[in-house]
C-alpha cells in the first residue's frame, strides 16, 4: 500500500481529522501540485477531514485552484514581531 493509501485508511475511522501542513510552499516546486492534488483526493474520499495550510501569500492562488471552497486568511507581521 502506498503512503497516501495508508493515510486515507488512517483518517477514515475517526469522526473528524485535522491535517496541518506548515510552510507547505517550501517543498520542492515540482512536488507541490502532486501534494495539493493528493490532499484534494483525501478530502473527496474523507469529507470530514479538514486541512490547514500555511504558506506565503503568492501561493494562495495555487491553493484556490485545488480547493475552490478554501478560506484564505492573510496575515502579516507587525514591526514589533520582527527584530534585528
Amino acid at each position: 500500500m502506498d503512503q497516501m493509501g495508508m493515510l486515507e485508511r488512517a483518517i477514515a475511522a475517526p469522526p473528524q481529522v485535522f491535517v496541518c501542513l506548515d510552510a507547505w510552499d517550501e517543498g520542492l516546486p515540482k512536488c507541490l501540485p502532486q501534494l495539493l492534488g493528493s490532499l484534494r483526493d483525501i478530502i473527496r474520499e474523507c469529507p470530514r477531514t479538514r486541512i490547514f495550510l500555511t504558506g506565503r501569500p503568492q501561493v494562495g492562488g495555487e491553493v484556490q485552484r485545488y480547493f475552490a471552497k478554501a478560506v484564505v486568511v492573510p496575515i502579516s507581521p507587525s514591526p514589533r514581531d520582527i527584530r534585528d
